[in-house]
């Protein structure tokens, strides 16, 4: 039995790293609904930072072809190198903290499993994306570096 008033125990869990927190669930009924709470408001929070990043991620490239600055091209080669492993470590984290609300029976109702799941081929469907406009973005720099190289030579 609990002797902790509910928003003591809230605090708690809030605590609990994400790859420690899953198990908890285990403890009590009131732990599994603490326990599933936290997840969800960290798998939301998660999706707000990705939001944000793939928003940077667009910015930066959209940049990145308008400038001619080749110090400035490499800044924001590397700015958007950067970006593509943070989206990558989110994704990641919300497939972790799905799988493990999965495994752990946190998804009491059909809708949630098909929403989750709808998450899951989301983010994968995302990551192909991603590495699709990585390319496509890859290319394009090599087109205006070979461009600009062949105009130099033409000058000299």
């Amino acid at each position: 039995m609990n002797t902790l008033p509910f928003e003591i125990l809230e605090e708690i869990v809030a605590y609990i790293p994400t790859e420690s927190l899953h198990n908890k669930c285990l403890i009590s009924r009131t732990w599994y609904n603490l326990v599933r709470n936290e997840l969800y408001h960290k798998l939301k929070e998660s999706t707000k930072e990705m939001d944000k990043l793939e928003e940077e991620y667009r910015e930066f490239s959209t940049r990145l072809f308008d400038a001619d600055d080749p110090a400035e091209n490499s800044i924001l080669q590397l700015a958007i190198k950067y970006l593509e492993g943070e989206i990558k470590v989110e994704e990641d984290y919300q497939l972790d903290i799905s799988e493990n609300m999965l495994k752990y029976g946190m998804l009491v109702d059909e809708e949630e499993r098909k929403r989750l799941n709808l998450a899951s081929c989301n983010a994968n469907i995302c990551l192909d994306g991603m590495n699709t406009m990585i390319s496509w973005i890859a290319n394009m720099i090599h087109q205006k570096i070979h461009q600009k190289m062949i105009h130099q030579m033409m000058i000299h």
